[in-house]
């Protein structure tokens, strides 16, 4: 018999056991025993009287390894019949992350599993934004087949509720092309959602996330100050280089510092007035004016409610979701997801499961970025165009047109051509709303030990409609 460790709890002695299991340890009435062994639970005695005899006995641990079971969309297989490199990504894992959709519940618990983030993707057939393994293609699909629940899943990856995802298993390889077919080339990504029992208890889960999102800061890249673009600007001037815009027939803005230059070059203002209007715009930083008027800390909100249970013949589960973000630059975003399913087993050998899942979203456009309200004619991060009024108010910004053609066009005819950056976005906004609704039965027979037959089907639809409005008092 190997040694064991014998401690009396109060008097916080701790002794080793011989060979044979014997001990001697000093104790008085009432303390307690404590005895562990490697592979044994522990049991704890206590002792009321000196002269009793003790026979302990130690209960063997159940050390037998859990079964576990690759599910791979098609099927659930055992670890070592899975062909490939594939992860699973448990319930734990997914709820560390935070975010309103499954794909940000992913970001950086995996390897290989790649996101795009701050990179440009002009890939229309990256809609995901992610790839397995690195690119696969130049232009071809990038994207990887999204498998929900057994079926494969063709719709907005961002209306599938992650507080109702069980597991994730990420199939990484071409492997995953023998079950999947072709589609698979670039990785698989197989969601399970949660589902009720049999016999199970009335089981409610409450999840609500409220994240704030800091001011971006656009001072994190270095660029060039005002006063060395107003110089640079100047040297482009003295070369001629801006004479093609003031015989340009469309009127094309053109930059303030420019427009004094010209001035002063056609005799319009003197030297002085050119100098101290050089030296107000090169004292304008526009970059401050769009942190403290334009942006604001984004807050994001998420409540979600899942129940479910079971008899002995019926499980259930019922849940709901809703979600509310509003960005830094006040893009508003709203959305509910519905789910219900319900498994009957009529017979010992017959399961039957039915379920609907409904998505309803709302994505509210909100201000310009910075990189659009600094722009003149495709000119972007002009530093010293003036924002907003002293006080803050909303004030006109060069965007198209000369503001000499702009104050004479139409002679007083036509509708303000003025473009008020800190407040177009009332005026100016579109809406995106997306309704989805999947509906799906399955069948489930166990003909014999080993053989099963298994009918499923689904039903999808998904509406997306976007309406944009630009109202008499909008730029456009």
């Amino acid at each position: 018999m190997a040694n064991t460790t014998v401690r009396a709890i109060q008097s916080k002695q701790t002794v080793l056991s011989s060979s044979t299991g014997a001990f001697t340890v000093a104790i008085k009435p009432n303390d307690t025993l404590q005895i562990t062994h490697v592979g044994y639970n522990t049991e704890r005695i206590t002792v009321t009287a000196l002269s009793q005899d003790i026979k302990i006995t130690l209960q063997q641990q159940n050390n037998a390894l859990e079964d576990v079971t690759i599910n791979t969309g098609y099927q659930k297989l055992k670890p070592n019949e899975v062909n490939g490199s594939y992860v699973v990504i448990d319930n734990k894992t997914l709820n560390q992350q935070t975010g309103l959709n499954i794909l940000d519940r992913l970001k950086g618990v995996t390897s290989s599993l790649l996101f795009t983030v701050g990179k440009s993707n002009n890939n229309p057939q990256n809609t995901t934004g992610i790839t397995i393994r690195g690119l696969s293609t130049i232009n071809g699909p990038l994207d990887p087949l999204i498998v929900v629940d057994n079926f494969i899943y063709d719709g907005n990856i961002n209306n599938i509720n992650p507080n109702d995802v069980q597991s994730i298993t990420v199939l990484k390889d071409a492997a995953a092309t023998s079950i999947w077919g072709a589609r698979a080339g670039n990785g698989v990504i197989v969601i399970t959602t949660k589902k009720g029992h049999f016999n199970q208890k009335l089981q409610v889960d409450f999840n609500t996330d409220v994240m704030v999102t800091d001011k971006p800061d656009l001072y994190y890249n270095p660029q060039i100050s005002s006063a060395d673009y107003i110089d640079f600007q100047q040297a482009l001037f003295n070369k001629g280089y801006y004479n093609a815009q003031f015989t340009n027939r469309s009127h094309p803005a053109i930059s303030p510092a420019v427009q004094v230059f010209e001035d002063r070059k056609s005799g319009l203002i003197s030297a002085q007035d050119s100098a101290q209007q050089i030296d107000a715009l090169k004292k304008i930083d526009n970059k401050q004016q769009f942190e403290k008027y334009f942006y604001r800390k984004g807050i994001t909100q998420q409540y979600a409610l899942n129940l479910r249970g079971g008899s002995q013949n019926i499980s259930w589960l019922l849940s709901g979701t809703y979600d509310k973000d509003i960005n830094n630059l006040q893009a508003d975003y709203n959305k509910i997801n519905l789910r219900f399913e319900n498994t009957y087993r009529p017979l010992q050998n017959l399961t039957i499961n039915a379920g609907v899942y409904y998505t309803n979203s709302n994505n509210t456009s909100g201000i310009s970025p910075y990189s659009t309200v600094s722009e003149i004619n495709n000119t972007r991060y002009i530093p010293y165009l003036n924002l907003v009024g002293l006080n803050g108010q909303s004030t006109a910004v060069l965007h198209n047109y000369n503001q000499r053609y702009i104050d004479t066009a139409g002679a007083g005819q036509l509708l303000s051509w003025n473009y008020y950056p800190l407040e177009d976005y009332k005026h100016s906004y579109g809406i995106v709303n997306v309704e989805e609704l999947m509906a799906h039965i399955s069948l489930d027979y166990n003909l014999m030990k080993g053989l099963n037959v298994n009918l499923l089907y689904q039903y999808d639809k998904q509406n997306t409609n976007q309406t944009n409005t630009q109202d008499t008092s909008s730029y456009y």
